[in-house]
């Protein structure tokens, strides 16, 4: 059976949120640190993709919260997940707002690192 994770932050800094994440392992919270590797790859892109978000078990929430504000880092509480569940036309823009994320990621990767694929494949076809 799965646990349910919670985002209790989500941080556009990987630094901020790397440190926000070893806080709480070290209070005894199991946490996950998702996009990490994207952050690390591309820290221009983390507003686009939502930040990191660090996760915890939903037991865990109220406590690693706390920990999180007592350490006076930048974080942006994930207000979507924290709030009332949304109406449809709110998740209908939920829905499109993930949309635009995903394309602008796309879109990203294609533009920094097409034209290095085209090179590699040009010059093992000369």
């Amino acid at each position: 059976m799965s646990e349910q994770l919670e985002t209790v932050a989500r941080f556009n800094d990987l630094t901020q949120a790397r440190s926000a994440h070893t806080a709480l392992e070290a209070a005894g919270i199991s946490s996950t640190l998702q996009d990490q590797h994207m952050g690390s790859i591309d820290w221009g892109l983390m507003p686009a993709m939502g930040g990191l978000r660090l996760q915890v078990k939903s037991e865990d929430a109220a406590r690693a919260r706390e920990i999180v504000d007592g350490l006076g880092v930048d974080a942006a509480y994930a207000e979507s997940e924290l709030s009332e569940p949304a109406g449809p036309e709110e998740q209908a823009y939920r829905d499109a707002s993930r949309r635009r994320k995903r394309l602008v990621v796309l879109v990203s990767f294609l533009i920094l690192f097409l034209p290095a694929l085209i090179a590699i494949i040009l010059n093992s076809l000369l």
